[in-house]
């Protein structure tokens, strides 16, 4: 009966680490960033959408760009994932590691969907070219969607670069002090006397 207590209460110890959580800090600098990326796409979708209008170039380059985009991105969301990331210590530095995985993967996923919605302007915008056209004003809201979230997605692709470095370089720095760890752990080694 008492080990049967001591199994449970491990149980329960185990799965109360199922709720560790990260509390960050409210970063003011993201938050002034973000909207400073949102007014700028706003003052660009504006004044960028003449030179957009039946311009047959800019609609295949978005297509191009962004089509690209979103394949870099599954790429990066495959990569990110990989289980070498949850080789710590002990199972709470895995479900430390495991949430900032997640918020990443989140992120990106993020970033996914904005590159497919440029995708699906670009594509609603290029069918109020039919003969049967909608209003002008239809057409002119859907090209500055397609400029305000393609720009948006541009500025936030400049973090792409940062998260990959970041994520490489903790991935090296744990492979390091694993085998620091190893290497402290075995039983020194006495040189052969003469």
């Amino acid at each position: 009966m008492g080990q049967a207590c001591r199994i449970s209460r491990r149980a329960e110890s185990f799965w109360a680490l199922e709720e560790v959580t990260i509390r960050l800090p409210i970063d003011r600098w993201k938050i002034v960033s973000t909207i400073a990326c949102i007014a700028t796409a706003i003052v660009i979708a504006y004044y960028a959408q003449p030179g957009y209008h039946d311009n047959q170039n800019a609609v295949q380059v978005v297509a191009t760009v962004f089509s690209v985009l979103a394949g870099f991105l599954v790429n990066v969301m495959v990569l990110s994932s990989d289980e070498k990331a949850l080789r710590g210590s002990n199972i709470r530095q895995d479900k430390v590691h495991l949430n900032l995985l997640r918020r990443d993967l989140q992120r990106h996923r993020n970033m996914f969907i904005l590159c497919l919605v440029v995708l699906m302007c670009a594509f609603a915008a290029s069918l109020t070219k039919a003969p049967q056209q909608p209003p002008e004003y239809w057409r002119l809201w859907m090209e500055r969607a397609v400029i305000f979230f393609g720009a948006l997605a541009i500025f936030w692709s400049f973090r792409l670069p940062g998260y990959l470095m970041r994520r490489h370089l903790d991935l090296l720095n744990r492979r390091l002090n694993e085998r620091h760890d190893t290497a402290n752990q075995l039983p020194p080694t006495h040189a052969p006397e003469r």
